[in-house]
């Protein structure tokens, strides 16, 4: 199988030293949000598909976790919805037979059915998110496949509780003027105590969305709402560079891997990388002359994007 399916390991805002395991094509999703940092989502479905061959996607996981390398979890996330891939199951069964992770998964909640959620018993994190808990708010954020409502997103997430003993970490990603509003966040609120989720995190835009009217929300803002929403939260923040130490190593297959997904300016590589901007620049520039990177002018400047191997 040519296609990577690997990325990272990445220092990760909610996991630590993460490796991504990305088990969908580029931008397949049930969503097409307007905050993405992946961009526009091209293959809007809710249809579960073996997008790439098991055993292809055992192998490079094989290749990489063989070497037993120091990670904080092993992250289905990436470039679209992850449990799209109707073998995510397996794979997770699989690494939890061979390998001594603990697994991740970041899903915007779309596909939460009772079968899924028997596939996903091995998972020790989930990360659903739920931007809104009201269909207007769901329909201008999200911008969802047509068969998605809100209400069934939400009765899944509550069933999700009631059928995973792992850990449940609600995702809800603010826009400034569409989802932080009084009816907004007491609808949230509603929600959340339905659902009882372990934490709920507050996030909001750190790199360029999709769309590029979106606006963030300050740290006092999201602090400000999660105290309003009567329930255990924190606020998400960046990743300060030093917090997680990557090796040489480890940072040139970050960049590469998430360069490979989506173009990045230093800033946005930086976010990611967990190292200094000098020490990034010169991987940066090794890579360009070895041909792994070019340049390309963006609508921000100067992108970095990776050439297939």
């Amino acid at each position: 199988m040519s296609t990577p399916i690997i990325f990272g390991p990445v220092p990760s805002r909610r996991c630590g030293i993460s490796l991504g395991v990305n088990l969908v094509p580029m931008k397949t999703c049930s969503f097409n949000c307007i905050y993405c940092e992946c961009g526009r989502t091209t293959r809007l479905t809710v249809k579960r598909e073996e997008f790439f061959p098991l055993d292809g996607v055992i192998s490079q996981i094989d290749a990489y976790l063989s070497r037993k390398p120091k990670l904080d979890f092993v992250t289905f996330s990436g470039s679209g919805e992850p449990t799209l891939y109707s073998r995510i199951g397996d794979v997770a069964h699989y690494i939890k037979e061979h390998y001594d992770y603990q697994l991740a998964l970041l899903t915007n909640s779309s596909l939460l059915t009772e079968g899924l959620i028997e596939e996903l018993s091995p998972v020790d994190v989930i990360f659903p998110s739920l931007d809104s808990a009201t269909e207007t708010g769901f329909r201008r954020i999200n911008r969802p496949h047509r068969s998605l409502k809100i209400d069934d997103i939400i009765d899944n997430l509550i069933n999700l509780r009631k059928n995973y003993s792992g850990t449940i970490r609600l995702e809800i990603f603010f826009v400034k003027g569409i989802n932080n509003s009084r009816e907004e966040i007491q609808a949230l609120k509603n929600a959340i105590h339905r659902i009882q989720p372990d934490i709920v995190q507050l996030n909001t835009l750190d790199r360029p969305g999709t769309e590029q009217w979106v606006e963030p929300l300050s740290h006092e803002m999201l602090d400000s709402i999660g105290k309003k929403l009567e329930w255990n939260y924190e606020v998400i923040s960046k990743v300060s560079a030093g917090k997680y130490r990557l090796d040489r190593d480890s940072i040139r297959e970050s960049v590469y891997a998430t360069t490979l997904n989506r173009p990045c300016t230093i800033e946005d590589l930086q976010s990611i990388a967990g190292c200094t901007r000098e020490e990034l620049e010169i991987i940066i520039k090794e890579m360009i002359k070895e041909g792994l990177l070019v340049v390309e002018q963006g609508p921000r400047g100067i992108f970095f994007k990776a050439l297939h191997r």
